[in-house]
């Protein structure tokens, strides 16, 4: 549970050994806010769900539902807008071992090793058959 203000509060519940992430927050909308009057009618939802499909964390799946305005670079008259996406990370130790892995001899290598390596699984599977 994370309350940032009188306003605005967030919370979080991880199910499934952590690789279920649920994330839901409300904000208060209004352009004042006394003491007297702190639950108002103008309240914006946000809902965030996230799933590891590797363990590691490297692929995952993520889905949102968050206010038009909220982090966005274009302005829409949406009030609310929907999301799904497919999130790959790696991490690099360097600008270099990014670039080797993007178009050098690493790459290259890691195809070949590929394609060999799946050129056996089909020659054994053809050895299989009678």
């Amino acid at each position: 549970l994370n309350i940032r203000s009188l306003n605005e509060a967030s919370a979080s519940v991880r199910l499934l050994n952590d690789r279920l992430v649920l994330t839901g927050g409300v904000t208060d909308r209004r352009a004042a806010i006394t003491d007297f009057d702190v639950l108002g009618n103008e309240v914006a939802r946000d809902f965030e769900a996230s799933y590891l499909i590797k363990k590691d964390g490297s692929l995952l799946l993520r889905g949102s539902n968050r206010l038009g305005n909220r982090n966005s670079l274009t302005i829409t008259n949406q009030e609310y807008v929907s999301a799904i996406g497919l999130v790959y990370r790696r991490d690099f130790d360097n600008l270099g071992e990014f670039l080797n892995q993007l178009i050098g001899k690493e790459r290259r290598e890691e195809r070949l090793r590929q394609s060999m390596s799946n050129a056996k699984e089909e020659s054994e599977k053809n050895k299989k058959k009678p």
